[in-house]
């Protein structure tokens, strides 16, 4: 062989390898430069796809939730108005209630309350399709910069009850309506 066809055949055998072409070969990883958008590789399996799509969807609807409440809090617990999109479920009935309590008391919420490690404890995919998935997440809801301040200045907070701890939230797709459907805070378990 002369020495151009080893050239050709070896920038072919660097391609095909670049291009993932060789049997057993791992696939090579992405780069990026300021010029290269990297896209992400599809899921090739579908009810993986359904359950990383699920999730997603469950996070976002409960980081809204946490935000709107605690914009609602920070008002005073006037408006419910805001919240009653992101809540479905039994939370539907006890939320208002509990809040209710808040605004006779005059109370006023400052800071909030930051979500850490948000983690998935379960998936349920619902039925064939879609539109009724159920994820359960796990977070450490951490309420170091948040208080609950009466109208004397009086903080309306047990100071007994951690500031941080793991709380799981049930968070419901509605026919591509994500609403969170309850929330169990674990007191036992401080993150």
């Amino acid at each position: 062989m002369t020495r151009r066809v080893w050239t050709a055949a070896a920038l072919v055998v660097m391609a095909l390898a670049a291009a993932g072409c060789t049997p057993g070969e791992p696939e090579p990883e992405p780069t990026t430069s300021a010029s290269q958008a990297v896209t992400p590789t599809p899921t090739a399996d579908p009810a993986e796809a359904q359950e990383e799509a699920a999730v997603a969807a469950a996070t976002t609807a409960l980081t809204a939730l946490m935000q709107a409440v605690d914009e609602f809090a920070q008002g005073g617990y006037v408006d419910l108005g805001p919240l009653s999109g992101l809540v479905g479920g039994d939370l539907r009935t006890t939320l208002p209630a509990t809040y209710e309590q808040s605004k006779a008391k005059g109370a006023r919420q400052t800071g909030s309350t930051v979500l850490e490690d948000i983690t998935l404890v379960e998936f349920q995919p619902g039925p064939s399709g879609g539109g009724r998935e159920q994820v359960i997440l796990e977070a450490c809801a951490d309420s170091t910069g948040k208080d609950v301040v009466l109208p004397d200045g009086s903080s309306a907070l047990d100071p007994s009850f951690p500031k941080r701890l793991t709380m799981t939230y049930t968070v419901q797709n509605n026919d591509g309506h994500w609403t969170v459907d309850a929330v169990e805070p674990d007191a036992a378990r401080p993150c």
